[in-house]
């Protein structure tokens, strides 16, 4: 939520930090892109910390230290340049070393929370509620900046990231590590025996630096780039001249077309990814090429569909705007790219965690996390750039997204070819660890 009030009042916030000055693409870029930067490092500790100590407790940290960036951003003074934009910059900061660590921890926690057969259904489930308090944060974030109290919206927000800590931390239950490794079942199933290996050169070889993982990172830039480029072009251009669309009507439009979008990509297609991820993997990676690509042309079609000229009167009218034939031309391509985010959303962490070891989850989650975030912070800036470059050329800009996410579809692709004998490598590994717990418990008996 706090991410999509910034995304949606971009050009608010413009005005907010910098008053009385044109729009300034490029510092905005920054803005949004410092707290994911930081995200991006943040990640690489975090990630391999889970994998070695309780997700309860580093959920609890987590939500506590974002709490602390968002209720100091409310303090904040407005209107003083670049000390309000240096100070907006440092509280993003703050959130991003924390928030770095959420996505490492929930598949560290995940793998051994869900069987395998889940695992679409929870991420679909968790990629709706994602998306759909996105789209809260969109209204609200829009309601609160346009009556000026911006700075209660992260009051708020801090607030409520508090209280997330002291839930974590109440009620969180901690899974036992590998439990869900059908290779090592049987072997933890005693109440005594704990998986206790660590990672090592050797199974960092064999397994973080295995072809599939490698392509999959690869991959995770290029979309990841392609995904902030989208961000911060479609919103500016529905909100600029001579489209004027207002920041609360850009959200309800996201409302009635983005979050049915999420659902059916989310929800509808879980149950499908699951089934053919049980058969093979590779049916999985499949999955993503397509939600890849379908995603690129989408949100092409949708900033080449012409919007009509509007006045800030009209651009603030609700039965206007959706009086317009154009709107419901747009509405379902951003219904469709919505769609094939929550189908890529569904389908790549459980491949993630199905080619690597119960130890190294939140290390490949993180590097994962780490290029992935590198790319989505760099999206906005690049994006800023471009947007300069080409004079507020937006459809120039969404032309050159085409074979930045084709190049991320076609990574996936040479994966399949070494899915298989990565996988039997892993379940060698597997196979030799639940060896050695069962001799551990022949040795304490």
């Amino acid at each position: 939520m706090t991410v999509s009030l910034l995304l949606i009042n971009i050009l608010n916030f413009s005005e907010i930090l910098f008053p009385g000055t044109p729009y300034h693409p490029v510092e905005m870029g920054v803005l949004y892109s410092s707290g994911l930067w930081v995200s991006a490092f943040s990640t690489l500790l975090l990630g391999v910390i889970a994998d070695r100590y309780s997700r309860r407790a580093l959920f609890t940290i987590m939500m506590a230290g974002l709490g602390i960036g968002s209720i100091a951003n409310a303090f904040v003074p407005q209107g003083q340049g670049l000390t309000t934009f240096s100070l907006f910059i440092v509280c993003n900061i703050v959130r991003g070393a924390f928030s770095g660590g959420l996505m490492p921890i929930v598949a560290s926690f995940t793998n051994d929370a869900l069987q395998k057969e889940e695992r679409s259904k929870f991420f679909g489930v968790l990629n709706v509620v994602i998306q759909v308090t996105q789209i809260i944060g969109m209204i609200s974030g829009a309601v609160f900046v346009q009556s000026g109290l911006w700075a209660l919206f992260f009051l708020f927000m801090g607030m409520l990231q508090l209280a997330s800590a002291l839930f974590f931390s109440a009620w969180l239950h901690e899974p036992k590590r590998g439990l869900q490794q059908k290779e090592l079942r049987d072997a933890l199933a005693s109440n005594d025996k704990q998986y206790s290996f660590k990672l090592t050169w050797a199974t960092v070889r064999s397994n973080v630096l295995s072809r599939t993982n490698f392509y999959a990172i690869l991959e995770g830039i290029f979309t990841a780039l392609v995904l902030g480029i989208v961000d911060v072009l479609i919103i500016p251009y529905m909100q600029s001249p001579p489209h004027n669309i207002s920041s609360v009507m850009t959200s309800l439009f996201m409302i009635a077309f983005g979050i049915p979008g999420a659902l059916f990509g989310s929800i509808g297609f879980a149950r499908l990814s699951d089934r053919y991820g049980k058969r093979h993997v590779k049916y999985r990676i499949y999955l993503l090429v397509v939600a890849i690509v379908a995603m690129v042309i989408f949100v092409n079609l949708a900033m080449f569909t012409p919007l009509a000229n509007l006045d800030a009167a009209q651009g603030n009218d609700f039965l206007l705007l959706f009086s317009l034939p154009v709107i419901w031309m747009i509405g379902p391509l951003i219904f469709g790219a919505r769609a094939m985010v929550g189908l890529y959303n569904i389908n790549q962490p459980p491949i993630l965690q199905e080619v690597n070891l119960p130890e190294s989850q939140g290390l490949i989650s993180s590097i994962n996390n780490f290029t992935s975030n590198l790319g989505s912070a760099t999206g906005p800036v690049l994006a800023g750039v471009l947007l300069a470059t080409f004079n507020q050329g937006y459809q120039a800009v969404a032309l050159i997204c085409i074979p930045i996410g084709f190049i991320g579809a076609i990574f996936w692709l040479l994966a399949t070819r070494r899915v298989d004998s990565d996988l039997l490598a892993l379940s060698s590994t597997l196979r030799q660890r639940a060896k050695d717990l069962n001799d551990q418990g022949t040795e304490m008996k």
